[in-house]
């Protein structure tokens, strides 16, 4: 009689609804990369930015720091990865786990878009800060933060056409590292949360022919450190706009 006791409370207990609000769940969160309203094609038909521009991206990388959950309650849950490379070519790497984050409303997400500068001193790393994977300059520049390249017919044939930013450096008055602080628009204690990534927001922001490659810190990467961190935000975040500061 214990035993089915047991057994029907645990079967209770994983119920929708049920579970205990502070319990740990399997938190994820869901970053799509975007093209404006449509799904970013990587190597695919050309596409439109807000600028007029029709391109094709055959890179899209970028990488997020350690992630803050706060919830509505005022309580806050740190990730423990010290840092999450998203890349366009590997579908996987846009979906962030949160081990043992509570399954409670929750009101805004935080989080650093690109590398600080603690981690730009510190020398070789491994994981998603490996310098084998392509994000890292040298030890005197550090990492680069995120990377966009691809072709467009609006740029010229010199560069046959192609575009590539890089965007990186982490010494003041230049650094381009962002932190970002995204409010709900309505407090969710959904398992997965869907963040969007519209690269037309930064690619977007101007037109290509007057947007300059960039490939080394210095002014021009820092203006744009400002339009990769504003690809991010809620399907629904015009109601609470995104903020970000320099980091």
């Amino acid at each position: 009689m214990l035993l089915r006791s047991l057994l029907v409370i645990s079967v209770l207990l994983t119920l929708p609804g049920l579970r205990p609000v502070d319990a740990p769940a399997r938190r994820l969160l869901r970053i799509k990369p975007m093209l404006g309203s449509r799904p970013l094609l990587l190597d695919g038909p050309a596409q439109r930015t807000s600028a007029g521009d029709e391109l094709t991206v055959s890179v899209l990388r970028c990488y997020l720091g350690p992630l803050t959950l706060q919830f509505a309650d005022g309580s806050t849950y740190q990730d423990p990865a010290p840092a999450h490379l998203l890349d366009a070519e590997d579908v996987a790497s846009w979906l962030i786990e949160l081990p043992g984050a509570p399954a409670k409303p929750l009101a805004a997400v935080s989080f650093r878009v690109g590398v600080d500068s603690a981690t730009n001193v510190a020398g070789a790393l491994g994981g998603p800060l490996d310098p084998a994977l392509g994000m890292y300059w040298a030890w005197q520049s550090g990492y680069i933060n995120a990377k966009l390249e691809g072709r467009s017919p609006s740029r010229p044939a010199a560069v046959r056409r192609a575009f590539s930013f890089h965007i990186g450096g982490y010494a003041r008055p230049h650094a381009t590292a962002r932190t970002l602080r995204l409010p709900m628009p309505t407090p969710s204690a959904a398992d997965t949360l869907t963040l969007l990534a519209d690269v037309d927001r930064w690619v977007g922001a101007a037109p290509l022919a007057q947007t300059p490659d960039v490939l080394l810190p210095g002014p021009a990467a820092a203006v744009q450190a400002g339009r990769v961190a504003a690809m991010f935000h809620w399907p629904a975040s015009a109601a609470k706009p995104s903020s970000y500061a320099p980091r």
